[in-house]
């Protein structure tokens, strides 16, 4: 067990290698705007909710604006100690991919100031970022599969209890029937000799009847 899950996490960490963020570009309010971007081995759902989750925990709570999810007003540690808008787009990579997302981030200070690649560095912490979030959004994924498999659990385990009452209860009746049975089969052998008794009595009379 101990070698599958080595192996799990080793293909895990060689996917994170050979899927690095890029530099990339988005569309909000018709102009094209710079942006970093990865690839993420997540459905859509998955990742959105991976990032409403942890920007949560940060304390931060995004609006839905033009297919973007956005973060106003955020101060990240690893992307410097100034305050940044993020622009998080997610999208299906393609019609065949569903557990397959891109997600990309362009970033903006004051009032849709978006920053360009070429004017600011903070780029090369974007790509960290999204890189570092990979693993964020596998062990999100992960919890949520708990989640899911802890309900599967709980269903099941009701679904035992009511078999396991079921059972009692037929077994209840069924005491019940084979008392019944005993009793039956007592009052047959009781009745049986009356039957006996009766034709002993019928045969006599009989013996009686004028010849």
């Amino acid at each position: 067990m101990k070698k599958i899950m080595s192996l799990m996490v080793f293909c895990f960490v060689s996917s994170c290698v050979f899927a690095q963020a890029r530099n990339a570009s988005v569309e909000y309010l018709k102009t094209k705007r710079d942006a970093v971007a990865i690839d993420l081995p997540f459905s859509e759902n998955t990742v959105y909710n991976a990032i409403v989750d942890e920007f949560q925990k940060r304390g931060y709570k995004g609006k839905e604006n033009k297919d973007f999810l956005v973060f106003k007003e955020v101060k990240i540690q690893e992307m410097g100690d100034k305050a940044l808008d993020y622009y998080f787009l997610t999208e299906r990579k393609s019609k065949n991919e569903k557990d397959a997302t891109t997600l990309s981030l362009a970033l903006s200070r004051n009032l849709d100031q978006f920053i360009t690649e070429s004017s600011d560095n903070i780029f090369n912490d974007a790509k960290k970022f999204l890189d570092e979030f990979r693993n964020t959004a596998y062990y999100y994924d992960i919890e949520e599969q708990i989640k899911g498999q802890q309900e599967v659990v709980v269903k099941s385990e009701k679904k035992l209890t009511i078999l396991v009452e079921d059972g009692k209860d037929l077994d209840k009746k069924k005491k019940k029937i084979e008392e019944q049975i005993d009793t039956n089969n007592q009052n047959q052998i009781s009745q049986k000799n009356d039957v006996e008794a009766q034709k002993k009595i019928l045969d006599k009379l009989k013996e009686k009847r004028r010849p």
